[in-house]
């Protein structure tokens, strides 16, 4: 979340709490717990953001894939 980097906080928030419900309606519920985390790393501020950034991003990147493949989105 490029709005952390940037000291835009709110906005951050904002995107990943969008993120983790949409995740949790198409039934991506690893992801959603890994955007829960992160929401709560932001709120907390805590230093290890950027694993958490990383982790989601993997993350988003399989179930991407798999709506892909689903799809035959190629």
């Amino acid at each position: 979340i490029a709005e952390v980097a940037a000291h835009e906080v709110e906005e951050a928030l904002r995107r990943v709490h969008s993120m983790k419900g949409l995740c949790g309606n198409i039934g991506a519920g690893m992801l959603a717990e890994m955007a829960r985390e992160l929401e709560s790393a932001i709120k907390e501020n805590q230093v290890e953001l950027d694993a958490h950034l990383a982790r989601v991003d993997a993350e988003l990147a399989v179930v991407l894939a798999g709506i892909k493949d689903a799809f035959s989105l190629h």
